[in-house]
């Protein structure tokens, strides 16, 4: 085996082993669909409905939804949810930074629809997201990531390669000059 298959077949397998995957897309918030009914989050006076045909949480009178959670990376992440609320029965949410008592998101809705925001999330950091109607419901409560994380170590088969085929056209360039 020449210098120039080495060094050919060492920038192949230095590319191959760098080669890196982006941060999983992970959901902040559990069982925001309530398809397995109200697991994993504190509800008092709420109970099951439905919205728009699928499994909802309905608010009743003084009813009150919420759920603490922390997010495996950090970064931006899109948080929304479907809602349903009557104009004199509107739906107050609050997403919150429970460690440090901030409130990064928080509003009173009514009609109908969906609501999407972006906010900057941390790992190890507690999360609250809340819920309260006397009549509202809530569905597809949900905080996943929206970019997701820079990877580890892209970029580097690349300059490998690029590496390589400089040092084997100088090489060449040497040899002829030779």
């Amino acid at each position: 085996m020449n210098i120039k298959t080495f060094a050919l077949t060492a920038a192949l397998a230095v590319a191959a082993a760098t080669t890196a995957t982006a941060a999983p897309t992970t959901p902040g918030v559990e069982n925001g669909e309530f398809s397995n009914g109200l697991n994993n989050w504190f509800a008092p006076k709420t109970t099951i409905g439905t919205l728009n045909g699928s499994s909802a949480a309905h608010l009743l009178t003084g009813g009150k939804l919420y759920q603490f959670f922390e997010v495996a990376v950090s970064g931006l992440y899109d948080f929304g949810f479907s809602f349903q609320a009557g104009k004199s029965d509107p739906l107050s949410f609050k997403l919150s930074d429970f460690d440090n008592g901030l409130t990064l998101l928080s509003g009173k809705i009514s009609g109908s629809g969906d609501l999407w925001n972006s906010v900057s999330l941390n790992k190890g950091i507690t999360y609250a997201v809340s819920f309260s109607s006397n009549n509202a419901f809530v569905d597809n409560v949900s905080a996943v990531t929206a970019v997701p994380g820079p990877e580890a170590g892209a970029g580097l088969g690349a300059l490998a390669m690029g590496g390589a085929a400089f040092w084997m056209a100088r090489r060449r360039r040497e040899t002829a000059g030779a």
